[in-house]
Formats: structure tokens, sequence, C-alpha cells
């Protein structure tokens, strides 16, 4: 289907983002008819059941990659308040941007210019000491390029000690994912099909059957966090084994910051007096002095 309007709008991109078919999944009757005559449906908000069935079609994505959409959607929205009470707005336009994070009121560092005593330069500083005024943060303001350096130095720390590194994750990638969550669904499953055996027999009888849907319900709300588990396990785990590779196709050494490769590996930085804490997206954390 083409669309004529080529504007996109955030609610539009959002449904998209959101929806399960395209990992190959649907969920039934998220609307429903309350009027036969004129066709009127409206949002199900629980007034008749609603069904998730899995596999209902071929998937356009991977579930693994559905589920780290939704892990970073979940994270940009869960972007903490600074200690003024204003929500902290996420931003992509720097690689650095919501990654740090300052080690005494846990507020975002943002990028900003600084004019000191006639020196134009650009720094990262924390939130609060710039929007929250008569706020006591003692948190320190780092240059550009010293925080550049300092991340260039952790990420070579890890490239000079990648074959250890490489042995960790390895194990770790192999604890990551078990069989636990899999049983659960069949468990869950089977649970889900007894009910709905029974459902269908109290509805033959004339019987009440609202604690069976109301069982029904809650069985199905099980499998959605159990399949949800199960994803992000193995989105866990496919972190690590990108990790993995990234270590074995690169020299010992970077020579130069790169935004790309920032994105591409490093989770959160959390900034001290005297050194940053660095973690990475496989799980591996670094301290650098500095």
């Amino acid at each position: 289907m083409i669309y004529s309007n080529p504007r996109w709008h955030a609610s539009t991109l959002k449904k998209i983002l959101t929806n399960e078919k395209y990992m190959g999944d649907a969920l039934l009757q998220k609307t429903y008819t309350v009027d036969c005559l004129t066709k009127k449906r409206v949002a199900n908000d629980g007034t008749v059941p609603q069904y998730y069935v899995n596999n209902d079609h071929e998937a356009i994505i991977p579930r693994e990659l559905f589920a780290r959409v939704q892990e970073e959607m979940k994270r940009r929205a869960n972007i903490r308040q600074g200690v003024d009470g204003k929500r902290r707005v996420y931003s992509s336009k720097y690689a650095l941007s919501s990654i740090v994070f300052c080690g005494y009121c846990g507020d975002m560092y943002r990028r900003t210019h600084w004019n000191n005593h006639g020196k134009k330069q650009i720094v990262w500083r924390c939130v609060t000491r710039l929007n929250a005024p008569g706020v006591e943060c003692p948190a320190r303001t780092l240059s550009e390029i010293q925080l550049q350096n300092l991340v260039l130095e952790a990420i070579n720390k890890v490239l000079g000690g990648k074959q250890r590194a490489i042995k960790v994750l390895e194990t770790n990638i192999s604890e990551v994912v078990g069989n636990a969550h899999i049983e659960e669904l069949e468990r869950i499953k089977q649970q889900i099909e007894k009910q709905q055996t029974l459902l269908v027999k109290m509805m033959a009888a004339s019987e009440d059957y609202s604690k069976v849907v109301d069982k029904i319900y809650a069985l199905q709300k099980e499998q959605e966090e159990a399949m949800a588990a199960n994803v992000n396990y193995k989105a866990g785990k496919e972190r690590i084994q990108e990790m993995i590779e990234y270590l074995k196709s690169q020299p010992k050494r970077v020579t130069a910051y790169d935004e790309q490769l920032v994105r591409k590996l490093i989770e959160k930085i959390t900034v001290y007096d005297d050194h940053l804490n660095f973690l990475f997206k496989s799980g591996i954390q670094i301290e650098i002095k500095g």
C-alpha cells in the first residue's frame, strides 16, 4: 500500500515499532464491533477476550531485533528526572548523548559550549549544575577532547586484554541462554489449551465461564512475560557475540575517536572525581583513571 502523504509522525513510527505482527505474532481482537448495523469498532479495553497467537505468519524481522527495539524504547522512555524534578529528554545527536551520567546525583551529562575567562571550548557538564540553580552538585566538568580520549582509552584497554575478554565472554554466552524459558512457555501453552477446552464446554452448557476467562487472561499475561524474557536472553547473547566478533577482528589499539564505534560498544559512562566507569553493551565493565 502506498500512502500519498509523505509526512511521518512520531505516533505512526511508534505503532510500527511496537507492532507484534512484524515478528510474526498476532494479538487478536485489539478492537471489537459495538454496533453491527453501523459496524462501529472501538478499542478493546478488556470488554471482550483477546488472544495472542505466536508464529501466526512469516516474520518480517527477527524476534531478537524486535526485542532490542522494545528494550531501546524502554531505555529512552525511562531516562530519569533530574534533582530539579524535570524529566530529561533523550538525545542521539552525539554518540555520548544520554549515556554519560554523574556519579554524584545520577543526572545526565550534556554537551555545551563554555566560555571560561575568554577561552571558548566544548565541554560536558552535569545537567543539574546547568539547569538547577541553588542545587549543590560537585560533579566535575570534562572537556570534549578529554572525555573522548578517556573513551578511547577504555576501548583500548579492552582490546589490550582481548584474549582474556574473549574467553570470559564465551563463558558468559553459554550461560546467558538456557532452556528454562522454553520449558516455561510450553507449560503455559498447555495450561491455556486446557482452559480453552474447558471454556468451550462451559459455553456449550450455558454455564458461567467468567472465572475461566480470567484464568486464560492471567495465563496469557504470563506467556507474554515469558516470551519477552526468552527473547531478551537471546538478544543478550547476540550483543555478547557481536563484542566477541569485534574483538577478534580489531587490532590491539584504536588510534582515533569514532562516533559509530561508541554507539556500537558502550552502554553507559559514569563520571566520578578521579575516574570514569564504562559499561559496555556486552556487559564488560572498565574503570579508567583520569
